[in-house]
């Protein structure tokens, strides 16, 4: 509204100047109007500069983002892969002299995460970088898990645990290699 009204009392300055400069100096009517259509002209052809120019400017800056998202996201489903495959385990003792090594580690998939939720990326890639997320979480409630069946002594609960983290790792691991191999990550060797 308040711009219809500028642009209303706009016309009518001009509108009215154009008038006077018609009564007044009639012979000056013809460079009048050349002025005012000049000013409309470059006037336009300056909002169209600048409206290009902006576009070229955002997307130049979604690009640059979207890969130091891809950059991030190869790096830590890099560090994660080599978390699955270490063989820096934990050492349980258990009666009888049996020993069981297992994963003990918190990992939190933030720049899987980040990457999903960015929009920059295909709904695809969005969606196994959250089930990879979900997985990686779950495997932090069975740390969590194994370490208080640790506590409470019982040989099956920690079997059990120690079992079902083996397993998420292995999951964890193929998918984030499906990933990879999906987004044309260089083959990045696993320490093993």
């Amino acid at each position: 509204m308040k711009k219809r009204y500028a642009i209303g009392i706009i016309v009518f300055l001009v509108s009215a100047y154009t008038f006077a400069v018609y009564k007044i100096y009639p012979d000056k009517l013809a460079l009048w109007i050349n002025a005012i259509i000049a000013v409309l002209i470059s006037s336009a052809m300056a909002v169209i500069t600048g409206l290009l120019l902006f576009e070229n400017q955002r997307k130049t800056t979604s690009k640059s983002e979207k890969e130091d998202l891809r950059k991030i996201l190869k790096a830590e489903m890099i560090d994660i892969q080599n978390t699955m495959v270490t063989e820096d385990l934990m050492t349980i003792n258990l009666p009888g002299g049996v020993t069981r090594k297992v994963l003990v580690a918190n990992i939190q998939p933030i720049a899987m995460e980040k990457v999903a939720l960015s929009g920059k990326f295909d709904s695809r890639l969005s969606h196994q970088l959250l089930h990879v997320a979900r997985k990686i979480r779950m495997l932090n409630v069975m740390v969590e898990y194994f370490l208080n069946s640790i506590g409470h002594g019982n040989i099956d609960m920690i079997n059990h645990a120690a079992g079902n983290i083996d397993s998420t790792r292995s999951a964890i691991y193929d998918n984030l290699n499906q990933i990879a191999k999906e987004q044309g990550f260089e083959a990045e060797e696993a320490a093993a």
